[in-house]
């Protein structure tokens, strides 16, 4: 094979084209390989955002719910920031999450307006209260298990 046709000027513009271009093809795939890193990380990143999110929601849930059952009840700084967190979950978790949440929320408040009544003279009014606080009670362990069952898949990372 000769290259009389070709002077060696030629030929080296050639092969420093033919490396220029395979570089640039190089640097090019590199750069793809880092854009789509960046983009996993930005995912990851947004994920982990959600779960702590859901997770704060999930963990003022409990105390708020923890809380209803104690007899001095709910503190206002935990009926506000879970009033303030049951509003987010509604865009945080499935419909159905947000409204078991929300329903939490109802049974708390039936539960902490029956206080008076637990202490009432009257002991039908008393019987009342705290046969319906007991019913309230049963009802908000079965959402609470639904809540826990539904926020387990929910609150995964890694989904």
């Amino acid at each position: 094979m000769t290259f009389d046709y070709m002077t060696w000027e030629a030929f080296a513009t050639f092969v420093t084209g033919v490396l220029a271009v395979g570089a640039a093809f190089w640097v090019g795939r590199k750069q793809q390989e880092i854009s789509r890193q960046q983009i996993e990380n930005e995912k990851l990143a947004l994920r982990l955002s959600l779960f702590e999110q859901r997770y704060e929601l999930y963990d003022v849930t409990t105390r708020y719910m923890r809380a209803t059952r104690f007899k001095n009840g709910v503190p206002p700084s935990l009926e506000a920031e879970f009033a303030a967190k049951s509003r987010k979950g509604l865009l945080l978790f499935p419909k159905t999450t947000g409204s078991l949440i929300l329903e939490i929320a109802s049974l708390g408040d039936e539960y902490q307006d029956l206080n008076d009544d637990k202490s009432s003279p009257d002991k039908q009014v008393r019987a009342a209260a705290l046969a319906r606080r007991k019913q309230i009670r049963s009802q908000q362990d079965q959402l609470f298990e639904k809540f826990d069952g539904i926020a387990e898949g929910a609150m995964r990372i890694e989904s």
